[in-house]
């Protein structure tokens, strides 16, 4: 049985690997066991956000999930068809500020008192 202090182990490490690997891509982006790596790594991500926002009640893990998926999405777009080693090494610097904002969404305080976390409601127009 996973615990939710595996899955935020889980998704600390994962963060520190794919910053890394983004180092690696932003160095030689021709690495394709690196960039399959990276793949992997954003996918367990998303996925253990998934885990803690319904663990939690929490809908603003679900951002970070969404972001975890666009970045995997841009990364293959920049592998074939621009010249990616500035946006790697961009990348690799959001993973590590993502890992921070993580660590802190995580310890910090929700600013409610019990019931579910959900995004705000629009107004209608």
């Amino acid at each position: 049985m996973t615990t939710e202090v595996d899955v935020f182990e889980c998704l600390e490490a994962n963060f520190a690997r794919a910053a890394e690997d983004c180092l690696w891509l932003a160095i030689l982006p021709a690495r394709g066991p690196t960039y399959t790596r990276l793949r992997e790594e954003l996918k367990i991500i998303e996925g253990a956000c998934r885990q803690v926002a319904h663990w939690r009640g929490d809908t603003r893990w679900l951002t970070i999930g969404l972001q975890m998926e666009f970045a995997h999405q841009r990364a293959g777009y920049w592998l074939r068809y621009q010249h990616p080693r500035p946006l790697f090494a961009k990348l690799g610097q959001n993973l590590r500020d993502g890992a921070v904002a993580a660590r802190r969404l995580r310890n910090g305080a929700t600013g409610r008192r019990s019931g579910p976390i959900l995004p705000d409601v629009l107004r209608a127009s």
